[in-house]
């Protein structure tokens, strides 16, 4: 075979490699998590009109662009988790596409497909190709519309000013970030003016961009008075990170991704200095993907606007660090080569920057590899899993009970797995705690039999805990737990509490009234107390309460430990003689033999667990509330 026809072939070999495993990657597993928050946003509006996403979009802080390609898109692949991400998965691994293009404008077919494969294996990128969100997306539309610049860099035509238009228009109708990726293009192009082989074409290339511009303003202008009233009333959560702590995480996502941890950067930073050197004579097309990664995520550190939930916005910028990087490979082991008279000391050079080249290109290789399988088995990197959370309440709730999420927004991603009959109600109403909310929550609090309250984003939406305080001081805690990022605490509402306990005091600690339960109970069963807490001076530590439950040998069958009122009242907030009432409640096991059991409850010092109050007048560290007779069920 002819050795050029030969080194193409391998060539596109390299890149269909990678572009095969971009795609296994992005579709591996990828209907497996439950969907979370967010893309049940994103699937409510896939369901509805297209008026209809214009309209929810204008309440929200993204455009509809995205909104109205997923609702195309389910109308044909359906609506499961797989199908729901696929468009993003499709997307990304589209974009690995581009990044070998862009790559094959500035350097040799070997260095794309490896820049393609620094994009294909990031797990910044990995992460959002699995997302049922628009960031996806929003790396296609900007790594393409950088492809299109280079293309007008070297020819400057209306078609391709058109396309380029029609292109950054997709990309603001998809995110407000895209902005960014404009900015790169504008920066891009004027560097380009002051190039002297530029110089013939200078004139077309300013008439051809600013022909795009125009377009894409047109293209976006019905838009553009909702875009102005959305950012300028964004109120966004969390704390800004600071300059040097978000310059570090964003360097360890746009060269390996989310998953790295403290990999060494020194060797990704000889990639991009040698990256900026060495230009070929004639082609400085490569000044593109360059300014794709910097000048995003300078703006973004300029600004301040490095909140964690805001990085993902660069993922534009992982596209153009993937193709510098690349380039940075192939110059050390190609341009920085110079010509010398004596032609073994060529040879050697050239082995020796060959050899250079490759071992660096697989070291980043080998990291990149390295990090991906936390990405799928990390509870670090898991999504909230809704899916279990929802079967768990099917099981467990009926009609008698209810179901409170905090905040609103989960009803989405929440009632796309629930289908119990029990009742299921968002709070707060508005975005306020009002009056319309303190109704509802008094109406749950008096209907229901039991009450499970999951949480996610209370911080923004509740952020004084009214609705939280409310539930622990009028319902009884059971238990709570987290699943990922959210929340469950589940409650016994308005129980009988037929029986009186026995008083005592511990130290400081008086329990002036309690009451209980029924003797008798079934497996499964709520145990409920009513405490009445006193103390004669304020507390110097924070005490936990112990309530547990113990065989007739004395064995823990099981037991609940919190803090007064669910958590909701310290003990070192506690005023002198003024009563404090605590509701407590403890589930019995499902496989809890029949027999009698005895209850028993104290306290210890939240900071050291082994350190209990003794019980005053006793040497015990406990106080017996009674006993329980546990009977088969029916």
């Amino acid at each position: 075979m002819n050795p050029r026809r030969l080194s193409a072939s391998l060539h596109l070999s390299a890149f269909v490699l990678a572009l095969l495993i971009a795609f296994a990657l992005r579709f591996h597993l990828l209907g497996a998590q439950s969907l979370w928050h967010d893309e049940g946003i994103s699937y409510t509006n896939a369901t509805r009109s297209f008026d209809a996403i214009t309209s929810a979009s204008a309440g929200d802080i993204h455009p509809p662009g995205y909104y109205f390609a997923l609702r195309a898109w389910v109308t044909f692949a359906g609506e499961s988790e797989f199908a729901l991400r696929a468009l993003s998965a499709f997307a990304s691994v589209l974009t690995v596409a581009v990044a070998y293009a862009i790559g094959r404008r500035i350097m040799p077919a070997w260095a794309a497909a490896l820049g393609a494969s620094f994009a294909a294996l990031n797990t910044f990128n990995l992460y959002y190709a699995q997302e049922t969100r628009m960031y996806a997306l929003l790396a296609l539309w900007s790594a393409a519309s950088i492809l299109l610049v280079m293309a007008l860099m070297k020819r400057p035509t209306w078609r391709r000013a058109a396309v380029l238009g029609v292109i950054n228009a997709a990309g603001m109708w998809t995110h407000y970030a895209f902005a960014f990726v404009i900015a790169a293009q504008v920066v891009t192009v004027l560097i380009a003016l002051i190039m002297p082989e530029q110089r013939g074409k200078r004139g077309g290339i300013i008439r051809a961009y600013l022909g795009a511009a125009a377009l894409t303003f047109v293209l976006f202008l019905a838009w553009l008075p909702t875009a102005i009233n959305q950012l300028s009333g964004w109120q966004q959560a969390g704390g800004v990170i600071p300059t040097v702590e978000a310059g570090a995480r964003l360097a360890q996502w746009l060269i390996f991704g989310v998953t790295a941890d403290n990999i060494t950067l020194a060797i990704p930073i000889l990639l991009l200095i040698a990256g900026l050197i060495a230009p070929v004579r004639g082609n400085r097309m490569w000044v593109a993907p360059v300014m794709l990664a910097a000048v995003p995520v300078s703006l973004f550190l300029i600004l301040g606007v490095t909140r964690e939930s805001n990085l993902k916005f660069l993922l534009p910028a992982q596209i153009g660090a993937a193709v510098w990087m690349a380039r940075g490979v192939w110059v050390i082991g190609k341009a920085l080569t110079q010509r010398r008279k004596d032609a073994e000391a060529q040879r050697r050079l050239q082995v020796v920057t060959v050899l250079l080249s490759a071992a660096i290109a697989a070291w980043m290789l080998v990291n990149l590899v390295t990090i991906i399988p936390p990405l799928y088995t990390d509870p670090r990197w898991q999504r909230a899993d809704y899916r279990s959370v929802a079967a768990r309440m099917e099981s467990e709730l009926d009609a008698n009970d209810a179901i409170v999420l905090v905040s609103p927004s989960q009803r989405e991603v929440f009632e796309y797995y629930f289908g119990g009959e029990t009742r299921v109600h968002a709070l707060p109403v508005n975005f306020d705690f009002d009056v319309e909310t303190t109704v509802a929550l008094a109406y749950i609090l008096s209907s229901a039999d039991r009450i499970d309250a999951l949480f996610w984003g209370e911080r923004e939406r509740d952020p004084q805990g009214y609705i939280e305080n409310g539930l622990n001081i009028e319902a009884y805690q059971i238990d709570q737990s987290w699943i990922g990022d959210l929340r469950l605490a589940r409650y016994v509402v308005n129980p009988d509490l037929p029986r009186e306990c026995p008083l005592a005091s511990f130290d400081d600690i008086r329990l002036t009234e309690c009451y209980m339960s029924s003797a008798t109970a079934a497996p499964e069963d709520a145990i409920a107390f009513d405490f009445m807490w006193e103390t004669n001076r304020p507390l110097p530590r924070d005490y936990k309460i112990f309530v547990q439950v113990l065989n007739a040998e004395g064995v823990l069958v099981t037991q609940r430990d919190s803090y007064p009122q669910g958590g909701s009242n310290q003990t070192t907030a506690w005023r002198s003689r003024q009563p404090v009432s605590d509701h407590h409640a403890i589930l019995l096991p499902a496989d809890l033999a029949p027999g009698t059991y005895t209850v028993i409850m104290g306290w210890y010092d939240a900071s050291d667990p082994m350190r209990r109050l003794a019980v005053d007048g006793t040497d015990a560290d406990y106080h017996t509330l009674g006993t329980i007779t546990v009977e088969s069920p029916e």
